[in-house]
């Protein structure tokens, strides 16, 4: 029992004695600069950098549009090409159709059926009033005013889904003349992002002749690691390499899938800087920033991502000393593309190792190694 209860004392010191830390390391200047080792002080961070990863420029699905000539016919004229800015109502092309040209004239047979039923339909009532004809017959005519109308709507409906506007519509009624040339034009103000027809070539109702989009709003679609989403919330702002703006973006939406092959998370962000002078289909680096820091109150401190170091579950910085260096526990609260940020732990006065940190490593943990 006694040898038992020995071992398990000797035991018990050796497990203890491993987790002791060396707070100093003595070290003469001649020393530091053999091994390369420079110091520097911290700085105060204006914002506290995030996740860094890549994005990728999109105009928002609801501001892209496609033209379509609604029906078929042979292109006769193009008016813009890609890049073409383009104001609502410009002439975007000219399609010869023959079913165009039905179109027209099914709405004119309707507009001069509705406005015979409604003459008719005047006449009758005046009758009534005067007692010539039944009641039953104005109600019949009411009915037949009724269904001249539906289908002047409906073919007007579809001249409007033709492209034409209201305008168009009341000079085609005082005119009665009939047009092939079916008229694509613009419907909103943009830009023209693709253009597929060819003058002389023929288009069916469904081909796409033009994508239009409006780039007065863009979005950023961020591929955020799966790991790294749980740190994202909305609101959060975004930070754009490529962008002379500072933090131009807000992030609006973070997905629900992660990509099977690159284990990512797509968090989407718009842009609200007017100045960001980022393009649709460009890929951008990004900084997703976790909070703008207050000007009052506790700092926060960004030191070079070189300079911290790693032991088990803990991070410490190496603090230059008057006999060397002081090996010191921080909490690190958000890590960027080169730099790490800590509440607390250093000043403003603070020297810290930023080179030859590994050195320094080695001889920390070799002088604890020896210790035990």
């Amino acid at each position: 029992m006694k040898r038992r209860a020995l071992f398990l004392t000797s035991l018990l010191c050796l497990l203890s004695s491993t987790f002791v830390i060396a707070d100093d390391l003595e070290m003469s200047q001649k020393e530091i600069d053999n091994l390369g080792i420079a110091v520097a002080m911290p700085e105060v961070a204006s914002t506290v950098g995030g996740i860094v990863a890549q994005a990728r420029v999109v105009i928002p699905p609801s501001r892209e549009i496609v033209i379509s000539p609604i029906h078929s016919g042979l292109i006769v004229r193009l008016d813009v090409s890609e890049g073409d800015p383009v104001s609502r109502g410009d002439l975007l092309a000219e399609v010869r159709s023959p079913e165009f040209l039905t179109l027209q004239r099914d709405f004119l047979d309707a507009h001069n059926s509705h406005a015979l039923a409604q003459n008719q339909l005047n006449r009758d009532r005046q009758l009534v009033e005067e007692g010539i004809v039944s009641r039953r017959r104005l109600e019949e005519t009411e009915v037949l005013a009724k269904a001249a109308a539906a289908s002047l709507g409906e073919h007007q409906q579809m001249l409007l889904l033709s492209g034409l506007s209201d305008p168009d519509i009341e000079r085609l009624i005082e005119s009665q003349k009939l047009s092939n040339d079916l008229k694509l034009r613009a419907p909103i103000d943009g830009v023209v992002l693709e253009l597929t027809g060819i003058v002389g070539t023929q288009v069916s109702a469904t081909d796409a002749l033009y994508r239009l989009g409006d780039l007065s709003s863009l979005w950023l679609e961020i591929q955020v690691p799966q790991n790294l989403s749980r740190n994202v919330s909305l609101g959060m702002k975004v930070a754009v390499a490529e962008s002379g703006a500072d933090l131009p973006a807000t992030i609006i939406g973070i997905g629900r899938l992660a990509n099977s092959q690159t284990q990512t998370i797509t968090v989407r962000a718009e842009l609200t800087h007017p100045d960001h002078r980022l393009i649709p289909g460009q890929v951008v680096s990004v900084q997703i920033v976790d909070n703008q820091i207050e000007m009052t109150g506790s700092p926060t401190w960004s030191v070079p991502l070189s300079a911290i170091v790693r032991s088990d579950d803990q991070t410490y910085l190496f603090v230059r000393t008057q006999i060397g260096f002081e090996v010191r526990a921080v909490d690190v609260i958000a890590t960027g593309a080169d730099v790490s940020y800590l509440r607390h732990g250093v000043v403003a006065d603070t020297r810290i190792a930023v080179s030859g940190v590994s050195a320094l490593k080695a001889l920390w943990l070799s002088q604890d190694d020896g210790e035990t």
